[in-house]
């Protein structure tokens, strides 16, 4: 079993920031943010530190999902499966929010590391090898518009 798929950096450049800085649009534009930090390339365990003050930050995982395509408004399967080997960054960096991102980055859900720790672990084979997943139940995603620009 593995538990962590090897990092490509041109998987990231062309899917996976772009996800994040359409995250990061949104939250600039629609939350009381007062600073972003913006960890691209796997520069930190998280994408993303949102500060509301200077005090309280938000810890901030990104993920854009090609298998959730326009025109579904909803995550089209009934969980959403969060890698277990992010356990360690959801557990240790609180409080921790993860986003989900549609493929067209024009919607996205989130759910925040408090639900994901007490979702049931499952594991399932994928293109990579079998992985442990936290399964979290879609009710539990709060869903977000994106502009796209």
């Amino acid at each position: 079993m593995v538990d962590q798929k090897k990092y490509s950096r041109s998987l990231d450049d062309g899917f996976g920031n772009v996800a994040e800085l359409a995250v990061i649009q949104f939250l600039q534009n629609n939350q009381e943010i007062v600073h972003i930090d913006h960890y691209p390339h796997g520069e930190k365990d998280v994408d993303i530190k949102a500060w509301l003050d200077p005090s309280t930050g938000y810890y901030i995982d990104v993920e854009r999902r090609e298998n959730w395509v326009w025109p579904q408004m909803f995550f089209p399967f009934p969980t959403i499966h969060i890698p277990w080997r992010k356990r360690e960054m959801i557990l240790n960096r609180q409080p921790f929010v993860y986003f989900v991102v549609r493929s067209d980055c024009t919607r996205m859900a989130s759910v925040p590391g408090s639900i994901i720790t007490i979702s049931e672990i499952i594991q399932v084979k994928n293109k990579y090898d079998e992985a442990m997943f936290y399964s979290v139940p879609i009710e539990h995603l709060i869903y977000w518009d994106l502009e796209v620009k």
